[in-house]
């Protein structure tokens, strides 16, 4: 098992702040999901881009959480584009990435 990038790119109107909340509570939501060890979100006000890198510890977890978030078509994802990508992990410590081992996940969190 490989730890997994999930990379989401979408058009955002960051203008509506209602949004907010809704926003809020997926997050709240995400933080609990099994298999996710952080997610580093994306916003580019210039372009009204916004999206996510997400750890997951395998592959598999990321599919899982692609298959369930984008399954139904919601305003947020619009327009929006997704990778999974396997990480190097080797040549990702050289660079000081800052990934989870995998008897150490819990502690990451």
């Amino acid at each position: 098992m490989s730890q997994t990038i999930l990379l989401a790119t979408f058009d955002f109107d960051f203008g509506k702040n209602e949004a907010f909340e809704a926003t809020l509570e997926r997050a709240r939501a995400l933080a609990e999901r099994d298999g996710l060890v952080w997610k580093v979100w994306l916003r580019d006000r210039t372009t009204s881009r916004g999206g996510g890198i997400y750890l997951f510890e395998d592959r598999g977890s990321a599919q899982a959480w692609v298959d369930e978030a984008f399954k139904d078509s919601q305003p947020w994802t619009e327009n929006m584009h997704w990778e999974i990508l396997e990480i190097d992990e080797e040549l990702s410590r050289v660079t000081h990435a800052k990934l989870a081992n995998a008897e150490g996940l819990e502690g990451v969190r």
